[in-house]
């Protein structure tokens, strides 16, 4: 190989290695905005509603598709057991994946918050991610 083949190889693998490092960044920073949206309080549907929009926006980029079950716990923490849940049974989902209410209902008024829900494959891999939105 030439020196300017070696260089230009080199220059993509690098580009690559950083685009990669960069999604990565991204998705993490789009599951601690999740992470956080559950701690929101909600009084209103308004509020409910922007939980709902920032829900479908931020799960697209956190990438919970390729994380293990111990990835997910550490990212998002320990999610509601589907096993006592009526949506989660209505999704296809079973008793071992996991659901989480994107906020803290703050009113009792407000029936129902935007919901993820991560179903995990036998080997503890994320298999299927569901979002029940609200607006």
């Amino acid at each position: 190989m030439s020196g300017k083949l070696l260089l230009l190889v080199a220059a993509l693998i690098g580009t690559a290695a950083c685009a990669s490092t960069a999604d990565q960044r991204s998705a993490a920073a789009a599951r601690d905005r999740l992470r956080a949206a559950m701690q929101t309080p909600v009084a209103t549907r308004e509020q409910r509603d922007a939980q709902s929009r920032l829900l479908l926006d931020e799960v697209e980029r956190a990438e919970l598709e390729r994380l293990s079950l111990s990835q997910v716990e550490a990212a998002l923490g320990h999610g509601n057991s589907c096993r006592v849940s009526d949506l989660c049974e209505a999704q296809g989902f079973g008793p071992d994946d996991w659901y989480y209410p994107i906020g803290a209902i703050a009113d009792d008024k407000i029936k129902q918050l935007p919901t993820l829900i991560v179903g995990f494959d036998p080997h503890g891999r994320v298999k299927r991610v569901f979002t029940l939105r609200t607006h």
